[in-house]
């Protein structure tokens, strides 16, 4: 009894992960979202609290290194959800022993966030279709359904802010590049 329960309650995780996921589909197409000042080091220690455990289980060090301290007019969850995917992807994809940075820099007009992990990074061809709605890798392992990073990249644009995933500079891996305009 218990071996035909297992699978029923995965199936049921999967179908409830993927609602979760449509509906964040929605509500960042759908805009319309409270704006109010967000204090970016003060989320992204948040964040950073929030995945500690996922990253410890999986041996990753997960670290903030903070260039610049800025805040930004923003819709608070919706910022948040732009970098959970950000965060959730680098972690999955970063082999045990590896090391994700969530980095804070501005430049004049711009919070600038920057999610370093040193996995396995992509393809050049695929920077900008793994954004795409349901697209996933060819021969990808693991589960998932190709929205997170749909769901970022809607998101941002519904804040103004802009997403672009590109190599790490130095070694394998890769750079999960969100900039926010930000008043000065």
């Amino acid at each position: 009894m218990h071996e035909r329960v297992l699978p029923l309650q995965a199936g049921i995780e999967r179908a409830r992960q993927l609602t979760e996921q449509l509906l964040n589909l929605a509500r960042a197409q759908a805009g319309g979202v409270p704006i109010s000042e967000v204090d970016i080091p003060a989320l992204a220690r948040e964040l950073i609290a929030d995945y500690l455990p996922m990253a410890e289980a999986k041996g990753i060090d997960l670290g903030l290194d903070e260039v610049a301290s800025v805040r930004i007019e923003a819709a608070p969850e919706t910022l948040r959800l732009v970098l959970k995917n950000g965060l959730e992807n680098a972690l999955k994809f970063t082999p045990a022993g590896g090391e994700v940075t969530l980095r804070l820099a501005a430049d004049d007009t711009s919070a600038i966030i920057d999610i370093i992990d040193n996995g396995p990074g992509l393809p050049d061809c695929e920077y900008e279709r793994v954004l795409d709605p349901f697209y996933r890798l060819p021969g990808a392992l693991g589960e998932g359904s190709g929205l997170g990073l749909a769901i970022a990249r809607e998101a941002a644009a519904a804040q103004g802010g802009s997403l672009r995933l590109h190599a790490r500079p130095q070694g394998s891996g890769l750079v999960f590049h969100y900039r926010q305009p930000r008043k000065v």
